[in-house]
């Protein structure tokens, strides 16, 4: 880090990304980018025994448990150990953004910070199923669990540090066609959400619209971008997705409605080649109307 700080300088940069896992996203990685599911990262040497663990870091609070069991040390495992265990892997992920950040701040750099996150991460209606559950894999039906995300307690985390934005980097993905389809729709950012989120059902509503009602609860700053073409591998893409062309109609209007401060197009390779029918003059438009927008 401080190697590129020395060769670039701190100046002109607008913002600098940071993430833990291979997208460049907060959570733990899988064993290739996007992951799978029942993979948690907690039975290296460090995790469970302490050994090697960086300064700061935190061992298992159940080493030798599995999620899944319901015993450990040849007693009944309690939801309360359950909930210990979860809020200490999770916490483990984004204790590694702080510690990013914080190197960043000492390195001089006093500008933005983006933290990329995808989909909803665990909801709180899921979150107590699972805990029943005792993390065997209920509720988990985008693999949040083994990805560390649980998104209200990390944002608050991330709320202690200054200049720090949420990236949302799925700005009209596959939730939001869902949404957009129910009665009344669910897919935009409205008035009060920031209070609701954590009161009412939000099964229902899109990623976006969820992400970023928590994001402005914590205080946290906003920007955003759309997943990119649907066929492209690790953008959660299927066939019930926007096309690119569909994607920068909508998500930009998204962006403005949950108070996002800035709009990423993902991916920039593609205004430069005729694959998916953007280019960089529909690109100029979008962010003309957002400008209008706002």
């Amino acid at each position: 880090m401080a190697h590129v700080v020395e060769d670039l300088g701190l100046d002109d940069i607008a913002a600098i990304r940071v993430g833990t896992n291979g997208t460049g996203e907060l959570g733990y990685p899988g064993p290739e980018d996007g992951g799978s599911e029942q993979e948690f990262w907690a039975f290296g040497d460090a995790p469970q025994l302490g050994e090697g663990l960086a300064e700061g870091a935190r061992r298992s609070p159940m080493p030798g448990w599995r999620p899944g069991s319901g015993s450990w040390n040849g007693n009944a495992v309690s939801a309360v150990q359950v909930t210990a265990w979860w809020d200490w892997y999770a916490r483990s992920v984004v204790d590694a953004v702080v510690w990013q950040v914080t190197e960043l701040r000492s390195l001089g750099f006093e500008g933005r910070v983006h933290v990329p996150v995808a989909g909803r991460g665990v909801l709180p209606a899921d979150q107590v199923k699972a805990v029943q559950g005792r993390l065997d894999g209920r509720a988990n039906p985008d693999g949040a669990q083994e990805r560390g995300l649980d998104y209200a307690a990390q944002f608050a985390v991330l709320s202690t540090l200054p200049n720090v934005d949420v990236d949302f980097t799925g700005l009209d993905d596959v939730s939001d066609v869902r949404a957009r389809a129910e009665e009344p729709r669910q897919d935009r950012c409205l008035p009060g959400d920031e209070e609701k989120v954590l009161l009412e059902e939000v099964h229902l509503w899109s990623s976006h619209r969820y992400t970023s009602s928590l994001a402005r609860r914590a205080g946290l700053g906003l920007v955003g971008e759309n997943p990119g073409p649907p066929d492209s591998p690790f953008t959660g893409g299927s066939a019930l997705s926007d096309s690119l062309s569909d994607q920068l109609r909508r998500a930009p209007a998204y962006a403005a409605e949950c108070g996002m401060t800035m709009f990423l197009f993902g991916f920039e390779d593609d205004l430069f080649n005729d694959r998916n029918g953007v280019t960089l003059e529909d690109y100029g438009d979008a962010m003309s109307k957002l400008r209008a927008l706002n």
